[in-house]
């Protein structure tokens, strides 16, 4: 996540921005540093999956993505949320299996989400 990406998401005040601590733990360490500043100002919010049957589905999606995308997958589920990702590939496409269409949001789409009053929480991915 970089500095305007980062801006965005502080425009989403009406939203729960959300970075999965798996996530945070593929960062290379000046990438950490801005995800631990966003969440000590109140920008995103660090979670972590605990719940033994989401730990136990996000084993099987790390069989054939990412552990960091399986993460976030398996968060955005349990959270009823959506998953901010440009991604059209195999893993947009699990997005829309697992969560339904219209829950992969792009960073372009972001900015709509600004201005929307709607209250569901957003799942950040690392992207490259």
């Amino acid at each position: 996540m970089d500095r305007d990406q980062l801006c965005l998401c502080a425009q989403l005040r009406r939203h729960r921005v959300v970075v999965v601590d798996q996530v945070r733990h593929q960062l290379q360490p000046a990438e950490q540093a801005v995800v631990d500043e966003a969440v000590r100002d109140g920008i995103l919010r660090l979670e972590s999956i605990t719940e033994l049957g989401d730990l136990r589905r996000m084993a099987g999606l790390a069989e054939r993505l990412g552990r960091g995308e399986a993460a976030c997958l398996v968060l955005a589920a349990a959270r009823h949320g959506s998953v901010g990702s440009d991604d059209q590939g195999r893993f947009g496409q699990e997005i829309a299996r697992w969560l339904g269409s219209g829950r992969r949001v792009g960073w372009a789409e972001l900015v709509a989400l600004a201005d929307s009053v709607e209250d569901r929480p957003v799942v950040l991915r690392r992207h490259g």
